[in-house]
This record gives structure tokens, C-alpha cells and sequence, in this order.
């Protein structure tokens, strides 16, 4: 992931003898400022910078040409008037530094003002954090030194900087692969047609609490022997929790239609393998449909979910 930079453009550089050259060169000169991250490094091949100035690959090499040979005419003696070098995947701007460090003093006064705060916050929590009193004082007058530093140099902003991107770069990264809250002990996998979902206690307690009629162990441990048993009619990831859902309440619906008082649908207790095979096909009949299962109904078009609190 790329991170934003700028470079200041010096009203000078129409002075300069960049400035002679052709159109092309010149629109690749700003182009590569543009592009220059803190160190001065533009990270590019030649068709990249090409595309990127929307001048023609000639043009764009002709232009490397120019900024890699020596210029007696150039302002600066350093590198013999060059103004580019060649590094491995791209080239650095000789002269980026330079001019990076020519501030104008409110900017650098700002810029100043707040580095010192963030040291000052930084020595005051820990400082409030600290039990002993000699840490206390020494990190006070750490606090009296910073109000007295040296302003920081241009290299220790651009080190500052590249701190930052560096930072949230591995931010971003560790919240890629973030962990999700606890969610209480596994209790069983069930198979997909992909991959496997994960069942945790706590998805046991709320539907042990959405279904009290039913033993949800049990019936997790039957759906598990369906999908073994059927692996080309596994769910998938999005849709297993809807087909779980439906499992459990057809198991209390039948639950309290056939009188049963220990919460265990006979269908899928192995008491009737034909119930079962009916029950599932009523299940898949309804996703094939596209009926939304009705959590007041309990059922597809009759029955009622008991309440929890009945």
C-alpha cells in the first residue's frame, strides 16, 4: 500500500536550467517530484513513469538522459550538475534532501510546536504511570529539557516520517488478520463445502435459550452426520446458520406436536430415518423457493415458535 507524500515546488525552478529543456523533459522533471517519497526515491519503471507524466516512452527516456548526465549550466556543483542516480527499482532525486531542509519559518515553527507537544504528552504519561517518586523527578526534568531542545533536523523529519508510514503499514497488517472476541470453548465443527463452521458455547446458550425444547447438542451432532454423510449437499459458510436455525425449530415445533417432553425431535434421534429425510427435504425445499424463514411462525406457513419466557 502506497503512502501520500509531497514535495515543495520553488517558484526558482523556472530559473533553473531544467527549465530550458523541452516540454516533455520538464513535465517528467515535475512528474518525478511528484512521485519522490520522503528519502527522494521514485520507485518506477521507464513505461510506469511514462504513463504516469502522459508522455511517450521516447520522450520519458530521453528525459532520464538528461537528469543522469552532468549539466554545467546547473545551480548546484554536487554530482557534477546531475540531478538523478539509477537504484535498484528506480532512481533518487540527488538534490531531494537540499531542498527538502529549505523551510520557510512558519512552517518550520509549526511543525516544531508540535513535535514538542507529542514529546511533552509522551514524557507526561509516563510520568503518571510511574509509582516512584525518583522516576517522578527525573522524568519531570526530562519534560524541562524538551522545552529547551534544538528544533529537529530536515533528516530527523524524514526519519520521523518514514517511522509513521512504516507504523501504519503494520497497522494495517495486524488488523487484516485481527482475531474475533472469545466467543466461550469449541464445542463442534461442522463440515462445508468448503472449509468447516466453528460452534462455540455461546452459540449452544442462545439457541439452548431460542429452543428449550430441543437438546441442541444432540442435533448439532446429527447435522454433523448429515453433512458427513452428504458431502455434495453441504451448506456453505453464509448459509449454514440459517440452515441450523431451521434445523432447531422444526426439531421444537415437532417437539410439541408429538408430545415429546425431553426436547428431542425423533427424526433426527435416529427414532425415524424417513421423518428425518422428510424434514431435511422440507428444509432445502424452502431455500430452493426462497421463502425466508419466519421466526414468529416458527415454521414455513404454520405452527408458532414457542417464547422463551412461556
Amino acid at each position: 500500500m502506497s503512502s501520500l507524500s509531497f514535495t515543495k515546488l520553488f517558484s526558482s525552478i523556472t530559473d533553473s536550467s531544467v527549465w530550458q529543456e523541452s516540454d516533455e523533459t520538464r513535465l517528467v522533471w515535475i512528474t518525478m517530484l511528484a512521485m519522490a517519497d520522503p528519502l527522494g526515491r521514485v520507485f518506477a519503471a521507464v513505461p510506469g513513469l511514462s504513463h504516469r507524466a502522459r508522455v511517450s516512452l521516447e520522450a520519458t527516456q530521453k528525459a532520464l538522459e538528461v537528469f543522469l548526465s552532468p549539466d554545467p549550466y546547473s545551480r548546484s556543483e554536487d554530482h557534477d550538475g546531475r540531478r538523478i542516480e539509477k537504484i535498484a527499482g528506480g532512481w533518487r532525486l540527488l538534490n531531494y534532501a537540499i531542498y527538502r531542509e529549505m523551510r520557510d519559518d512558519e512552517a518550520r515553527k509549526e511543525q516544531n510546536r508540535l513535535a514538542q507537544q507529542r514529546k511533552r504528552k509522551g514524557v507526561s504519561n509516563c510520568v503518571s504511570n510511574s509509582a516512584d517518586s525518583q522516576q517522578v523527578s527525573a522524568k519531570s526534568m526530562t519534560v524541562s529539557n524538551v522545552s529547551n531542545s534544538q528544533p529537529p533536523s530536515a533528516q530527523e523529519e524524514v526519519e520521523e516520517e518514514v517511522e509513521v508510514e512504516r507504523t501504519n503499514t503494520n497497522t494495517l497488517a495486524s488488523t487484516a488478520v485481527a482475531v474475533p472476541a472469545a466467543r466461550g470453548k469449541l464445542v463442534c465443527t461442522l463440515p462445508l463445502n468448503q472449509g468447516e463452521h466453528e460452534v462455540f458455547a455461546d452459540d449452544v446458550q442462545q439457541w439452548e435459550a431460542l429452543y428449550p425444547a430441543v437438546d441442541v447438542r444432540q442435533e448439532l451432532r446429527t447435522i454433523k452426520g448429515w453433512a458427513l454423510s452428504n458431502p455434495t449437499r453441504r451448506k456453505t459458510k453464509s448459509g449454514i446458520a440459517r440452515f441450523v436455525n431451521s434445523w432447531l425449530a422444526r426439531s421444537q415445533n415437532n417437539s410439541h406436536s408429538s408430545g415429546g417432553g425431553n426436547g428431542t425431535f425423533k427424526g433426527k434421534s435416529g427414532h425415524s430415518v424417513s421423518e428425518a429425510k422428510r424434514v431435511i427435504q422440507e428444509i432445502e425445499d424452502s431455500y430452493a423457493s426462497g421463502d425466508a424463514w419466519d421466526s414468529e411462525a416458527g415454521e414455513i406457513g404454520q405452527g408458532r415458535l414457542p417464547s422463551v419466557c412461556e
